[in-house]
């Protein structure tokens, strides 16, 4: 019974202990110096990682390499936000084309991803010389950016 008692005991700490780490974009990217006009004439497509975007989303603990750090990356650690609740900010922004004569509907990217942190964020932590930064999940969602175009 102790046993049983104890398991249950420990199952509770730790299914209250969990937390995911976003990888967020730190850099701007070198076609964001162009209009997006000039960029899609030059390269032929205008959805880009942008500064401030989720790229990617990983369980609390997660060993990032070498490249995923300033100058180029910041992670924000979210306590109390699971994995699978924090995937959808790994979404890009698209569009559906409906089909028109003999060209069946397609999905157009829109926005390489959906979701966002402000800016400022971003700069506060490049001016601390901080690559990992915490927030709370009321925080990030309060924060986050979802873009629209």
């Amino acid at each position: 019974m102790r046993f049983f008692l104890a398991l249950v005991m420990c199952l509770c700490i730790t299914s209250y202990a969990y937390s995911a780490e976003l990888l967020v974009k730190a850099k701007p990217h070198y076609l964001d110096s162009l209009n997006a006009e000039k960029a899609k004439e030059v390269y032929g497509y205008e959805a880009r990682l942008q500064e401030g975007d989720v790229v990617v989303v990983k369980p609390d603990g997660w060993e990032w390499g070498k490249e995923e750090c300033l100058p180029n990356f910041i992670v924000v650690k979210v306590p109390t936000i699971t994995e699978v609740e924090a995937k959808k900010y790994e979404e890009s922004l698209t569009k559906v084309i409906p089909a028109s004569g003999d060209e069946p509907s397609r999905i157009k990217i829109l926005k390489v991803r959906k979701y966002a942190l402000p800016k400022g964020l971003v700069d506060n932590a490049k001016d601390l010389s901080q690559t990992n930064v915490s927030l709370a999940k009321t925080e990030l969602t309060t924060q986050l950016i979802t873009k629209t175009q």
